[in-house]
């Protein structure tokens, strides 16, 4: 693999352990509402929130309408009583303050920012729950930029998305840029929509069976580590 010169890291799942930030602030959220908190319970949160977020990157959903959707599709599910509303606010906000990274996440930016090179976070997460925890992590000092899909006006795979991220930073050299991230569907079909290369970031050793292609797949974040010199 080349040395790349500017680095497009996906947020959760890839630098953030986005699963312990979720079920931290669910476990909490629902102890507080004094409603019913399992294992399935979680389960069936994970199930319903990957298709609204599958939905919002096929643009079929808007952001505002798919957040609170989410919870009130659970609770008629587990046919739960609640303030729907105040559930996905306080969710939302236990979410930024779930700071926890994962294996290799430091050693990565840090080992870019050390070699010269650039790196930047992008996302389709809620602005605010990533503005709070982008600040209050130690990435903060070793990230360059932060592009949030609710601040661009469009999301991941978009190439307008990648176009107002490439208008915003110096580094102009597509051939030079690398995105890192753990979605086929927004990450690596992002890079592929931009015409820029891309590593997929796969722990789970999970099956490709689209044709989304990446450039390069890695099991964990020090192999890419390893290759920045």
């Amino acid at each position: 693999m080349k040395n790349y010169e500017t680095y497009l890291l996906d947020a959760d799942g890839t630098l953030f352990d986005f699963d312990k930030a979720e079920e931290t602030s669910l476990r909490k959220v629902f102890l507080r509402h004094a409603l019913p908190f399992s294992d399935d319970t979680l389960a069936r949160y994970q199930m319903i929130n990957r298709e609204m977020w599958r939905r919002y990157e096929k643009g079929e959903i808007e952001r505002a309408v798919m957040l609170p959707l989410r919870f009130r599709l659970l609770f008629e599910e587990l046919d739960l009583d609640g303030d729907v509303e105040a559930v996905n606010s306080e969710y939302l906000s236990g979410l930024g303050d779930g700071c926890f990274l994962l294996d290799g996440a430091l050693d990565l930016c840090t080992r870019i920012l050390a070699s010269g090179r650039k790196s930047y976070i992008i996302t389709n997460g809620v602005r605010t729950t990533q503005t709070k925890r982008f600040h209050a992590s130690p990435l903060k000092p070793l990230i360059a930029d932060i592009f949030i899909s609710e601040e661009i006006g469009f999301q991941k795979p978009n190439r307008e998305y990648f176009e107002i991220v490439f208008s915003r930073i110096p580094e102009k050299d597509r051939s030079g840029m690398l995105i890192v991230g753990d979605s086929l569907t927004a990450d690596i079909a992002g890079g592929r929509n931009a015409g820029i290369d891309t590593c997929w970031y796969n722990p789970a050793g999970k099956t490709n069976d689209t044709d989304i292609r990446p450039t390069f797949e890695i099991r964990s974040l020090d192999e890419l580590t390893a290759r920045i010199l």
